[in-house]
């Protein structure tokens, strides 16, 4: 329900009350309970910006009115961009050496994350399975939840 303003000139009151929509040109003061007429100023909202606060006409609403799904939405491209680059770099190292099994490195280069990756020879490999084979029966032994995805039990061969 829209609230509207009235003003008591008998008694100088000014008061709102919340009323139905239509015309409401006089309403009972709650003071001297005599009428009073309705204040129009406007229609709820104010264009005027006051100190401190950004001009928000730019007449694009989500750079006007940023909304928490927006914010959500620039972090999740700039995520995006992340993984495009990680995706480009692994694919770049598989061509060049053949190999399918890769180790990441993440580092944090003026700012911005940045992953290296290096091959996996068959050692180094099976060195790593046996590892998150102690993983899993940690887990398992511990009540922890094991990660969903396992590697493969031997590296896929190379052309």
């Amino acid at each position: 329900m829209p609230q509207y303003t009235f003003y008591c000139s008998t008694c100088n009151l000014q008061f709102k009350k919340r009323l139905g929509m239509g015309d409401h040109p006089q309403h009972k003061c709650p003071s001297c309970k005599k009428l009073a007429g309705r204040e129009i100023k406007g229609f709820g909202f104010d264009f005027a910006v006051t100190e401190g606060t950004a001009k928000a006409n730019s007449g694009v609403t989500k750079h006007d009115y940023p909304t928490a799904d927006n914010i959500v939405g620039r972090s999740a491209e700039d995520r995006w961009k992340v993984l495009d680059a990680r995706n480009r770099a692994k694919k770049s190292l598989r061509e060049q050496s053949g190999a399918v099994a890769l180790s990441r490195r993440d580092l944090v280069e003026k700012g911005q994350p940045v992953s290296e990756y290096t091959s996996l020879g068959d050692t180094q490999f099976q060195a790593r399975k046996k590892l998150e084979g102690a993983f899993r029966q940690e887990a398992s032994n511990s009540g922890m939840e094991q990660p969903s995805k396992a590697m493969p039990n031997k590296p896929p061969s190379s052309r």
